[in-house]
């Protein structure tokens, strides 16, 4: 099986400079993935759980129904990749409180198994940031 390849994008004010890693598929058998990560047998809370217990950082793959109604809130997790408009709500949480977090949001192409991470920063405002202010 040939390695994955990850192209990361880190965003400077959305001004995309891209950076590629590589990392070996086959350390995780034949598939690429632990076994409860498989595509037939994977759920949320799995692939929450596990990502959780693998890196130590929250894994989230939506908003709250409140931000998703929001079309403000929610263009901010829209970004352009190759000229296709993408989603970027899935985000992962580095860190605990502010202003010691990191949040990166992005989008899986799956077509060129790339992750496109679409903002790295401060956490993007939802429906519940003056309530936290």
């Amino acid at each position: 099986m040939r390695p994955a390849t990850y192209l990361l994008l880190v965003d400077s004010e959305r001004g995309h400079k891209p950076v590629t890693t590589r990392e070996s598929a086959t350390s995780h058998g034949r598939h690429g993935y632990p076994s409860s990560l498989r595509p037939e047998r994977a759920t949320t809370e799995s692939i929450r759980s596990e990502f959780l217990s693998k890196t130590g950082f929250d894994i989230s793959f939506t908003e709250t129904k409140t931000t998703k109604r929001a079309k403000r809130l929610m263009d901010l997790r829209t970004d352009t990749w190759q000229g296709e408009e993408i989603d970027i709500t899935p985000h992962v949480k580095i860190g605990e409180k502010p202003p010691e977090c990191l949040w990166v949001h992005f989008w899986v192409d799956r077509e060129r198994e790339l992750i496109v991470v679409g903002h790295c920063g401060d956490h993007l405002e939802t429906s519940g940031t003056r309530r936290r202010r």
